[in-house]
């Protein structure tokens, strides 16, 4: 999925403050770490159009 598709997704009132590649991937899967005004919301759009989101498994990286 390229960015703007990412992005796209989240134009539902969630804003996002950063968003930072990481350099690791899990599997063949990029990792971007995301901040915005409404996590839950944000989480729930991405796992609603098959990203999967991280919570705090991503510590352990």
């Amino acid at each position: 999925m390229d960015m703007k598709k990412f992005m796209k997704k989240l134009e539902v009132g969630v804003n996002v403050h950063y968003l930072y590649p990481y350099l690791r991937r899990i599997g063949n899967n990029a990792i971007v770490i995301l901040g915005v005004d409404k996590t839950e919301e944000a989480q729930k759009v991405l796992q609603q159009n098959w990203i999967h989101t991280l919570g705090k498994e991503a510590y352990n990286f």
